[in-house]
């Protein structure tokens, strides 16, 4: 993969989904969800890292969330994109984040 002209020793292989076998409708959209979610490994860790108190436990924001921050939901932006541009997608979801923080839309579901 490169990234910002930048070549990268990671694997695209090596990426894990945290989706069932079944969610990709093959293994070219499988490969592009991966792209994606390496393009956005920053905005991933920082949403594990983001811990919330949730009632006596603390939890990310992925945890606490799913259906907001999960592969599910990268995969949801990447099908939208009608030629699945992991580069396109994940630029939609970081505007999505974006929109988020400044909102404050996780506090309404607390």
């Amino acid at each position: 993969l490169q990234q910002d002209g930048m070549k990268s020793t990671v694997d695209i292989d090596e990426i894990d989904l945290d989706v069932p076998d079944w969610a990709c409708v093959d293994g070219a959209e499988e490969q592009k969800l991966k792209e994606m979610k390496f393009l956005l490994r920053y905005e991933m860790q920082q949403l594990d890292e983001a811990i919330t108190l949730h009632g006596d436990r603390s939890l990310s924001l992925r945890e606490l969330y799913p259906d907001v921050y999960s592969d599910f939901r990268l995969l949801r932006f990447l099908r939208k994109d009608g030629n699945q541009n992991p580069r396109s997608a994940a630029q939609r979801y970081r505007s999505f984040l974006e929109w988020r923080e400044k909102t404050n839309a996780d506090a309404i579901r607390q």
